[in-house]
């Protein structure tokens, strides 16, 4: 089965009017998922800044989840390592709950621009694990070994 996918930026980039998520959303009759591409690039970018899961996240949910009914999907996150805590993010992510339509978290793993990688230090790695864990004890949250992409 295939399931269509609208998945903007948190951010309009350029950010212009003209280049707002909405005026490009296709439809409900086109998308069967909603969904946002975002990052914490902490102090990889000086004049982003740390930002919580929340904080990046917050106003493009509220968007995007205003287009139509259908499930919210977070297409691409990770967080940069450099600026704050990567182990505390990413708990903060994995526990929060403002985000009452999200159904599924894809985590962009890969030593891009910045170290985005699950396993890009030991308290990066022990946060899933933990969270990973704690889940399964209670019964839920199934996940595949990390793999490399088209493998």
């Amino acid at each position: 089965n295939v399931r269509w996918v609208f998945s903007p930026n948190v951010t309009d980039e350029p950010r212009t009017d003209a280049n707002r998520m909405e005026l490009y959303y296709p439809g409900h009759d086109y998308v069967d998922v909603l969904a946002l591409d975002g990052y914490n690039w902490g102090s990889t970018r000086p004049h982003i800044g740390w930002r919580s899961f929340e904080e990046v996240f917050a106003r493009g949910y509220a968007r995007v989840a205003a287009l139509g009914p259908q499930p919210v999907w977070i297409a691409e996150v990770a967080s940069a390592e450099q600026g704050g805590s990567k182990a505390r993010w990413v708990r903060e992510m994995l526990s929060s709950t403002r985000f009452d339509r999200l159904e599924a978290i894809v985590w962009f793993n890969e030593d891009k621009e910045a170290d985005w990688r699950i396993e890009s230090s030991p308290a990066s790695l022990a946060a899933f694990r933990d969270w990973f864990a704690w889940r399964a004890a209670q019964g839920g949250a199934e996940a595949d070994e990390p793999r490399a992409a088209g493998r």
